[in-house]
């Protein structure tokens, strides 16, 4: 069984480290490379992994993993600027994937209730920039970066009769189509580099997918406008497979984990390559 504690926490941090030339500092972290600093609203969730406990019906108590996440891993890190007051940060740039790796060396090293393992944490800095880490062997990180774009798009599949498109897919048949306003989630997966701390330098990514996707696919008719929807339905799940498609072997570092499409508050697609 896996139980999850989300917590929140505030902290600042800066990038102009000196490890890093000032104008790879600018090019890699933009605004974030002045010495005054910025600050962020994090989230972070653990994950433990255990058998349920027959006399209380729990993995574990969630107040004691609370307590552990905010004693243990955000000691001197909740309210604190990063780069100055903590420890394991003094030589290292404060990313967000250096930052997660302090968390779980805290966290994975204290002793946990017997049978009850760390499985993963996840670090959110805003809405749009999370990172995941299973203390795997390899130091393998995977980095989350959300996008948003509107499109217009008809569901409408040429192997069926006109009567069972209006059968299978009701008002999203219409021949005139209708809008979303879709929000996709990029997932990359790689070992942060040792001088920069990140997965994938956040710039060349945002490039890359404002190139591949958002120029292509924003205020567009899916249908009418996307040669990738020529012969294929633009569905939530063929939606994905695209982008998927566009991003895979142009990625700057790393390579492509996930990629999901929220078309609604009550309907998203994943997909993770064939």
């Amino acid at each position: 069984m896996h139980l999850t504690r989300r917590v929140r926490f505030s902290a600042a941090h800066h990038f102009a480290v000196e490890s890093l030339p000032k104008e790879e500092r600018e090019r890699l972290f933009g605004a974030g490379a002045r010495t005054l600093g910025h600050g962020h609203d994090y989230i972070l969730e653990a994950t433990v992994e255990g058998s349920v406990d027959p006399r209380t019906g729990m993995v574990m108590n969630i107040k004691e993993l609370k307590d552990r996440m905010i004693g243990v891993g955000l000691h001197g890190i909740a309210g604190r600027m990063l780069n100055d007051e903590v420890a394991e940060l003094h030589d290292r740039v404060p990313t967000l994937e250096n930052l997660l790796g302090v968390l779980w060396a805290r966290l994975a090293g204290t002793r946990w209730p017997h049978g009850v393992r760390l499985e993963r944490l996840a670090l959110w800095e805003n809405e749009e920039l999370g990172a995941e880490y299973e203390g795997k062997g390899d130091r393998s990180m995977r980095l989350m970066r959300v996008y948003d774009f509107c499109a217009a798009h008809r569901l409408h599949s040429a192997a069926l009769s006109d009567a069972e498109n209006v059968r299978v897919f009701g008002k999203c048949n219409h021949a005139n189509g209708h809008g979303h306003n879709y929000t996709v989630e990029i997932t990359v997966e790689g070992v942060p580099d040792s001088r920069t701390g990140q997965v994938v330098p956040l710039g060349e990514l945002d490039a890359l997918v404002e190139r591949e996707v958002l120029q292509p696919f924003d205020h567009k008719n899916l249908n009418v406008d996307l040669p990738d929807f020529a012969s294929e339905n633009p569905t939530a799940e063929n939606i994905a497979r695209a982008i998927w498609r566009r991003l895979e072997h142009k990625l700057p570092a790393g390579r492509l984990r996930r990629v999901r499409l929220v078309e609604t508050p009550r309907n998203a697609a994943e997909y993770y390559g064939d």
